[in-house]
């Protein structure tokens, strides 16, 4: 019914006529007429209370004055022609002309109108619905109103909500509904929401300040609810108030969550939507201590997408700018369930700061990423918010296929990431391995954390991953399962991958795989005792496909159950190709146990396998598999699977493979039927045979083509007088150049300098800027070393001091500093060299122990042959240097 104003007192005449003819006394409703502000709401609580007993008889007048309104009220048109009568006050007004309802209004527009919602009949309860229509809905700035109901938007394309105050107050005696929302927007595209606030708020206090929780506040409540196939939407600069309560607003125990954004994603796919400069502020009526207690969740936005048949997300192009939260309540932000945005199974989601916009997110989580069990995300960002709560960014697996997370801050005390332990070179962050398995695109990723999983590279995938010093252990099956091309690394120095379980390999390479391990420790528990004999017990790597191990691998096992490596193809069509480039290699019933279907050859390695072989092959095996060594470092003969081209180097206990070529002094082991000739011989070596060991012996001859002849200070006869000849006739060390006489100088210490210069020389003396020298204060760049240092610096063999820009060119190298020196040229490789073994080994720095392990393991240094010492604080002299170089090589 069309309505014109009428004043406060005409207005007071006649709600106190209406409730004189129910019987009610006029003192109940006296209004004071000069107070044209008094309470509306007031008046409709006191109404409230008069017409109890009598709802029926008003019932049946309302029904009488307003004409029959039981269809759907979207159907409903106001009589234009009805005469206005004063008997409530304006609900809202529609060019000009007043009506009594909000919903009257909306039906009488038609698209393009402007609804203008009045303060008068605030709060007001009623349930709207704008459909098929596109209009302006707004409020009177004078007599701003407040709707305590729901408006829905249906397929209300264009509508524009503006400056609109819903609010959702418990109260006495008030029954909960199972969900309620303020505003809904479904199927509805294009609709601008703007400068709008939401309010909930909880229980009641008394006037003794106790807090009486309410009924009605045990229910899920959302202010903003968009759903169905709703694209281009936008909600800005609007507030949301949400009151912190306790288990007792809650008798029941169910764990509500208020909203105040929430996106419902489903067959018919959100799209595009904008959330800009919006906040929430949870508050609180009652004690922070109460609060604390909550087992409601806060939430300014919360985005579930539904799982499409077609496979979408349900969500997608969402952007989140300007997002501010406050814990005003006071709660402990790690017990505060407030999370500023909540986003599950959704893609194309940007959260971002802009110019000019708070975007500081307080409480427990500022950005949550994925729910147990839901699908993952797709591709989300988050940019430059400043985070106060307790996690920054939390991601729950299956979180989303690739976090990008950039240019934010956190405040003291704030966990930046959680759930996140890969992030590639873009800062794009996984919750899983196999997750950046599937979504890197070949990028580096590297952990930033342990992680315990069961990781699957699957087909076509393509990951370039770096342990960084962090652990991935196998859950109920392989660590890693490649079916795709992964190459691993470790620049932390102590990564392993490993398996808890010795009936599952640590490293599965499925036929088609490349897997290239070029760091970090592979292995696996050791056996149960009933397994030890390797009847069920795996191997660490079982390798189907191709499978290339570099330098700075480590392959152990801690007892004997099985082999390391199995090595084994499909069929002979498919045989298993392993190359085994470096590395080392301990423990296990062989390194390699090379099956008929596989392909083996060994370059390079440091293996301790005890007393076990290390290589084992099938028996039966075609002429397409085979096992070649041609080089490497062992404990036990590998002269089995040497061809007749290359010798083994017998070193005290250990036997190096190397070209049967310029030979130098030391016993030799040369492959069956195969003998060792002055052809093979360096210049000034002579050969002979020990027949009771059956070893070749090359020594010098001692003749004028020995390399040390010429320097006069190199004593033949003593223990140097090997290594010396090696390191002179290969050109790494020459001796002075600045001494009447050529000179060696095997006693004098070895200089930092000189050690850069004899690996310059190992490098082929290429040209170099000297550049790298201006970071030293103590090198020149006219020096005989300049180029050398430079070199060396680049190469990151040398670091000079870490607190000062010096490199410190005529200090003695030490022992220790030797090995780190020789650790960086070999790729740093992981070592399981027992320093306590020395009566002075644990006094290693604490920075060079990974190195001084592996130069144990890998015999460059063995000790005093007197005392066992392994003196790793000592200098090390120019002969010692030679004898160190000569084993390494």
């Amino acid at each position: 019914m069309r309505l014109k104003k009428a004043p406060w007192r005409t207005v007071a005449l006649a709600l106190a006529t209406s409730t004189l003819a129910l019987g009610t006394p006029v003192a109940a409703l006296a209004l004071d007429e000069a107070s044209p502000s008094a309470d509306s709401a007031g008046v409709a609580a006191a109404l409230a209370d008069a017409a109890d007993g009598s709802a029926a008889t008003q019932d049946q007048t309302d029904a009488t004055a307003q004409g029959d309104t039981t269809g759907d009220h979207g159907d409903a048109t106001p009589g234009d022609d009805s005469p206005a009568t004063p008997d409530a006050p304006a609900a809202a007004s529609l060019d000009g002309v007043e009506y009594e309802t909000v919903q009257a209004a909306i039906d009488a527009a038609e698209s393009g109108d402007t609804v203008t919602v009045l303060g008068a009949s605030s709060p007001n309860a009623e349930t709207l619905m704008i459909r098929d229509k596109a209009i302006v809905i707004t409020t009177d700035a004078q007599s701003p109103a407040v709707l305590a109901g729901t408006l829905t938007l249906e397929n209300a394309d264009g509508t524009t909500v503006s400056n609109l105050r819903f609010e959702r107050r418990g109260a006495a005696g008030d029954t909960a509904s199972a969900d309620f929302a303020s505003l809904v927007l479904n199927d509805s595209s294009n609709v601008r929401v703007q400068g709008c606030s939401f309010t909930f708020t909880g229980g009641g206090t008394t006037a003794e300040g106790v807090y009486t929780p309410f009924a009605s506040n045990a229910e899920d409540r959302v202010g903003i609810r968009v759903s169905g196939d709703t694209d281009d939407a936008s909600i800005s600069g609007t507030s949301f108030t949400m009151d912190a309560l306790s288990a007792a607003d809650s008798p029941d125990g169910t764990a509500h969550t208020w909203r105040g954004i929430e996106v419902l994603g489903s067959a018919q796919t959100v799209e595009n939507l904008h959330i800009s400069s919006c906040g929430l502020t949870v508050t609180s009526s009652q004690s922070p201590a109460a609060s604390a207690t909550t087992r409601f969740g806060y939430r300014l936005v919360d985005v579930a997408g539904d799982a499409a048949t077609d496979g979408g997300q349900g969500v997608s192009g969402l952007v989140i700018d300007g997002m501010s939260v406050a814990n005003a309540a006071g709660i402990e932000a790690a017990a505060s369930n407030i999370v500023g945005a909540s986003i599950t199974n959704t893609t194309g989601v940007t959260v971002r700061k802009i110019a000019g916009a708070v975007a500081t997110v307080d409480g427990e989580v500022g950005v949550r990423l994925g729910a147990d069990g839901a699908r993952p995300n797709g591709t989300i960002t988050v940019e430059g918010l400043s985070f106060a709560s307790a996690t920054g960014i939390e991601l729950v697996a299956p979180s989303c296929g690739a976090l990008t997370a950039q240019s934010n801050t956190f405040a003291d005390g704030v966990t930046p990431m959680e759930g996140a332990p890969v992030v590639d070179e873009h800062s794009r962050y996984y919750y899983s391995v196999s997750n950046a398995a599937s979504e890197s695109d070949g990028d580096a990723v590297a952990l930033t954390e342990d992680v315990t999983e069961d990781v699957v590279i699957p087909a076509g995938a393509v990951l370039d991953l770096d342990l960084a010093g962090h652990t991935i252990t196998s859950v109920d099956g392989p660590a890693i399962s490649n079916r795709g091309a992964l190459t691993l690394t470790d620049s932390g120095h102590t990564g392993q991958v490993t398996s808890p379980d010795a009936d599952h390999p640590t490293l599965v390479n499925e036929q088609h795989g490349i897997v290239a391990l070029d760091g970090g420790v592979i292995t696996r528990t050791a056996a149960a005792v009933e397994d030890a004999s390797g009847a069920t017990a795996e191997p660490v790597i079982d390798n189907h496909g191709d499978l290339t191990i570099g330098t700075g691998a480590t392959v152990m096992l801690s007892d004997a159950s099985a082999a390391l490596i199995e090595n084994n193809g499909a069929s002979t069509y498919l045989p298993a190709e392993l190359f085994i480039e470096g590395g080392t290699y301990s423990g296990g019933s062989t390194v390699v146990l090379n099956g008929r279907a596989g392909t083996a050859q060994v370059n390079d390695g440091y293996f301790r396998t005890g007393a076990a072989a290390p290589f084992t092959q099938a028996s039966g095996s075609p002429a397409s598999s085979y096992l070649r060594v041609y080089g490497g470092t062992y404990s036990t003969n590998p002269i089995e699977f040497v061809p007749k081209t290359f010798v083994a180097k017998v070193n005290d206990d250990l036997f190096t493979v190397m070209l049967k070529r310029n030979l130098y002094a030391g016993e030799y082991i040369t492959p069956e039927d195969d003998v060792i000739d002055e052809s093979n011989l360096a210049d000034g070596q002579k050969v002979t045979l020990d027949e009771e060991t059956g070893h070749f012996v090359v020594s010098c001859d001692g003749g004028e083509l020995c390399p040390s002849n010429d320097f006069f200070d190199v004593d033949t006869s003593q223990w140097y007088h090997d290594p010396v000849d090696w390191a002179i006739g290969q050109g790494y060390m020459t001796g002075y150049d600045n001494t009447p006489v050529p000179t060696f100088g095997p006693d004098d210490p070895l200089s930092r300098a000189q050690v850069a210069a004899i690996f310059y020389k190992m490098a082929g003396e290429p040209e170099w800027d000297t550049s790298a020298l201006d970071r030293y204060t103590d090198c020149a760049k006219d020096d005989w070393y300049s180029m050398a240092v430079a070199w060396a610096t680049d190469m990151g063999i040398f670091s000079g001091d870490s607190t000062k820009p010096l490199f410190y060119p005529h200090d003695t190298i030490t022992r220790q500093e030797m090995a780190i020196v020789l650790w960086r040229m070999q790729g740093e490789p992981a070592g399981t060299g027992d320093l306590s073994s020395f009566p002075d080994g644990l006094e290693t720095s604490s920075w060079a122990v990974a190195a001084m392990q592996w130069a144990t393991e890998a015999g460059v240094f063995t000790g005093n042959d007197q005392t066992g010492e392994l003196m790793p604080l000592d200098g090390l002299t120019r002969a010692q240097a030679a004898t160190v170089l000569m084993r390494i090589s």
